[in-house]
């Protein structure tokens, strides 16, 4: 067979691998809505769109506390959630096709099947496609920033593809819409990285940014960012009369826990076997970097660095929220973002693999053998944690004894609907809901 012939059948093989995971995802997220802050957010655009056509306007008082993506969403969905799954798988493809704009559709075939096919093994199609949680879609968001802001500086290319100066913009200006305090975390990441890699350049091994890349990361990121801060903000405004998410500040300063509970949160964020990120992510990930490596590419390692930057900052920010995996979720929600924009990242900087990179069977090979031990361990939990939903009697069943877990969240449940109205926002620093968290960390959850 020829050279040719090999790469079409290859690129078939592809296509049918990408074609089939998306079937595969679709059909398993269409099976239960899992609502989250859908019945919060869910009339937002009726409401909005009453008070602009409206001689006498309803008060945007009843407008959600959730961001301006959320009101957008309200619009798409136009309160049929089927629609929801759509919108979630669409933004899944996209990075795949950012990659196709970036180096064309045979790469982005064979490196998006791939990607495809990991997701497969995550619990994102299980409860967050057909979901009121819109998690994903600020992922792939934040994913398609952070990779063209770390490929467009940290390069001694000096020609670069136009379409990363596009979509440099396009997710800037979008980001804020997600979450206000999204561009924080990447502004400090990135600062953070360049500062870094002054001091250990050997180690980082990327470029520093040059003057002129500095004035495209000015004209084409941080300008579109400022205006989408402007339109979030202005959507404060009209709901708030002030330009700051109140809500949600109100709710910080009075939840935050303190030293000894933010460390506790910040653990069990990465090692719970109710959802932490290692076993929430780690097959996806190692199937992921496996198969690309397979195909002889690797991501960029200035990309890689930024995102597991931004994934430690968005870790400690958490710590510091009364519910750091969300209030009602299936593991850690609050971190999907950030993780989910690392792979997402890590999809889109793809480029060959360095002849000095050794291949996936070598690596295995030079593993010391506790090392692959822990490796199979981990992956072998993360199965198991990935199977409990699917061996369960619903979806639904999984995930509320998964927040249900034991005699101190059931304390907590009756006192939610006694305590509640007289404690105000001091109930989720009591010990009465503390213990209940704790309890939710540490339970492994069983088939239902």
């Amino acid at each position: 067979m020829s050279s040719n012939q090999s790469s079409a059948v290859k690129n078939w093989i592809y296509l049918s691998i990408l074609i089939l995971s998306i079937i595969v995802i679709f059909s398993i997220s269409s099976k239960e809505f899992y609502p989250a802050d859908y019945q919060e957010w869910r009339r937002d655009w009726g409401v909005f769109k009453n008070y602009l056509y409206s001689v006498s306007p309803t008060p945007l008082t009843e407008l959600s506390k959730f961001t301006l993506a959320y009101l957008i969403n309200s619009f798409l969905s136009d309160e049929a959630h089927r629609i929801l799954t759509w919108v979630n798988v669409i933004f899944l493809f996209f990075p795949i096709l950012c990659l196709a704009l970036i180096h064309g559709w045979r790469l982005a075939l064979g490196a998006g099947s791939v990607f495809m096919f990991a997701l497969i093994f995550s619990p994102i199609p299980v409860y967050y496609l057909f979901s009121g949680a819109l998690e994903v879609q600020s992922g792939v968001v934040i994913g398609v920033f952070m990779s063209t802001l770390a490929m467009l500086t940290c390069t001694d290319k000096q020609d670069q593809p136009k379409s990363l100066l596009f979509l440099l913009s396009l997710s800037g200006f979008v980001l804020p819409a997600y979450k206000d305090t999204v561009v924080v975390v990447i502004t400090f990441g990135f600062l953070l990285l360049i500062f870094l890699n002054v001091f250990a350049h050997s180690f980082f091994e990327f470029s520093q940014p040059s003057k002129e890349s500095v004035i495209v990361l000015i004209k084409y990121g941080a300008l579109p960012i400022i205006f989408g801060m402007i339109l979030s903000a202005s959507y404060n405004r009209v709901k708030y009369e002030v330009y700051l998410p109140v809500v949600y500040l109100i709710e910080s300063r009075e939840t935050s826990p303190d030293i000894y509970k933010s460390i506790e949160f910040f653990i069990g964020s990465i090692f719970s076997p109710n959802g932490g990120i290692i076993i929430f992510w780690f097959l996806s990930l190692c199937i992921m970097i496996w198969g690309w490596r397979m195909q002889g590419f690797s991501p960029r390692k200035s990309v890689v660095w930024l995102g597991a930057i931004c994934v430690l900052l968005t870790l400690f920010g958490l710590a510091k929220w009364w519910a750091p995996f969300g209030w009602d979720s299936w593991g850690n929600r609050l971190a999907i973002p950030s993780i989910l924009g690392l792979m997402v990242g890590m999809l889109i900087s793809l480029e060959p693999t360095k002849p000095k990179n050794i291949s996936t069977s070598e690596f295995f090979n030079k593993l010391k053998p506790y090392k692959l031990l822990s490796i199979c361990l981990v992956a072998m939990l993360s199965i198991y944690y990935l199977s409990v939903p699917y061996l369960s009697t619903s979806f639904s069943t999984a995930m509320q004894a998964s927040l249900n877990p034991g005699p101190a969240c059931k304390s907590m449940y009756r006192a939610l609907q006694n305590d509640t109205l007289s404690m105000g926002l001091e109930f989720w620093k009591s010990d009465i809901y503390y213990n209940c968290a704790r309890e939710r960390m540490l339970h492994f959850p069983l088939p239902q």
